[in-house]
C-alpha cells in the first residue's frame, strides 16, 4: 500500500510516526513546474552519469538503509556530513549515495539528515513542502 503525503521538512516526526519497519519511505522536495529544466537529455541522456535533478531520498527502517539519488555529481560523501557510525556502502553519481545506519538511531534523525542532504544537492528552487511516499506492507 502506498500513501502520499505533503509535509513541512521541519516536521519529519509526522512521517516517522507513520513508518512501518517492514516498509520504506521515499522523500523528495516539491519544486515549481516553471523551475524544471527542459528535457534535453535525448538519446545520450540515457547514458549520462547523473541521477535525477530532483533528489530522491529513501529510508528503509527495517534494513537500516538510507539513500539519496541526485544529479550533483560524483563523490557526494566528500561534500556532506555523514554522521559518525553510519557506513557508506555506495557513492555513485547515477545510482546515488547509500548508507547503513546503526540500530538505535531514531527514524526522525535519519529523515532529518535525508532532508538536509536532499536540500543541499537540489539545484532547483525548493518550495516549502516536501512529499513523502510511504510504502507499507
Amino acid at each position: 500500500m502506498k500513501e502520499t503525503i505533503s509535509f513541512d521538512p521541519a516536521d519529519v516526526e509526522s512521517i516517522a510516526r507513520r513508518l512501518d519497519p517492514q516498509g520504506w519511505v521515499n522523500l523528495r522536495p516539491e519544486v515549481g513546474e516553471d523551475d524544471l529544466p527542459p528535457d534535453g537529455g535525448g538519446f545520450f541522456g540515457i547514458f549520462g552519469a547523473r541521477g535525477p535533478m530532483i533528489p530522491l531520498c529513501t529510508w528503509h527502517p527495517g534494513e537500516r538503509s538510507a539513500g539519496v539519488q541526485h544529479a550533483s555529481g560524483p563523490k557526494l560523501v566528500r561534500r556532506i556530513d555523514v554522521p559518525v557510525g553510519w557506513r557508506v556502502v555506495q557513492d555513485h553519481p547515477r545510482r546515488g549515495l547509500v548508507v547503513r545506519v546503526p540500530a538505535g538511531v531514531p527514524d526522525e534523525d535519519v529523515l532529518r539528515w535525508l532532508v538536509e542532504v536532499g536540500t543541499s544537492v537540489c539545484p532547483l528552487a525548493i518550495r516549502e513542502q516536501w512529499v513523502a511516499e510511504l510504502h507499507q506492507p
